[in-house]
């Protein structure tokens, strides 16, 4: 969390820059303008310019205005403890908030499945038994908690009488 913080602090600062730089081109222009007669060949081009320009330092305020939002919630978040987390995609989530025909509890069921279906862990083969963190023995697997709960649950979850839906023929041969 507090990489993303510091990336939107970094972000703001460089947006408040571009919209700095932006404002004084803008305003050179502008100055241009008043000395300039209608007539003159390039100044149709230099208020086509200064229009772009406005155009360009509004969109960037406004996200200059989103970005001190999140990192608002953000820091708020840190403060209070607060930890974000969502699996499932950002596509299935909104899919509760749009008309499809579907309850919430039809939702929340097929949320749920989507987020539950899958179990994956990278593996090395410099590591024992091809991964510290989950290890398959015959019918068991071995799961590492992470250190900041090891003292309520210990150092590994052992599930038993582990199942594969395919594969395990595979899984036998190479355990």
């Amino acid at each position: 969390m507090n990489d993303e913080i510091s990336d939107k602090k970094m972000r703001l600062e460089f947006l408040t820059k571009d919209i700095q730089r932006l404002t004084s081109d803008s305003k050179e222009i502008g100055l241009t303008l008043k000395y300039l007669k209608q007539s003159d060949t390039h100044f149709k081009d230099l208020v086509k310019e200064k229009k772009q320009l406005e155009r360009n330092i509004h969109y960037k305020k406004r996200k200059l205005g989103n970005i001190q939002h999140k990192l608002m919630k953000l820091e708020n978040d840190l403060d209070n403890g607060i930890i974000r987390v969502c699996f499932g995609t950002k596509k299935l989530f909104k899919k509760q908030f749009k008309p499809c025909g579907l309850s919430h509890s039809e939702w929340k069921q097929e949320w749920g499945n989507a987020r539950n279906h899958m179990f994956f862990c990278i593996g090395s083969k410099d590591e024992v038994n091809g991964n510290q963190n989950c290890r398959y023995s015959g019918d068991e697997l071995k799961l590492r908690i992470p250190r900041c709960l090891e003292k309520k649950y210990g150092q590994y979850l052992t599930i038993k009488d582990v199942d594969f839906n395919y594969g395990n023929e595979m899984m036998e041969k190479v355990t």
